[in-house]
């Protein structure tokens, strides 16, 4: 059984996030990620797996957050004609 973790989910993709956005999916390497997030590889990517799958977790939990809200907001304006 590994150590608790001492970190929290979000605040982890919330950071990557930012890493992957400046720089893009390509250029971002897990260098920048620990930097960002302040864990070592070993960490993120027994919490998240591989680059891959850190990213994915980052888009998934940006639609959630932050454009479904806002395309749900939109959407309730009736379109482009309600904005």
């Amino acid at each position: 059984m590994g150590r608790p973790r001492r970190f929290k989910d979000n605040d982890i993709l919330d950071r990557a996030l930012q890493v992957f956005w400046a720089a893009g999916f390509e250029a971002t390497t897990i260098e920048d990620l620990e930097d960002a997030t302040d864990l070592r590889r070993a960490s993120l990517y027994g919490a998240f797996g591989d680059k891959e799958s850190l990213f994915r977790a980052c888009l998934a939990r940006y639609g959630r957050h932050i454009a479904r809200p806002w395309l749900d907001d939109l959407a309730g304006r009736q379109g482009p004609k309600g904005v």
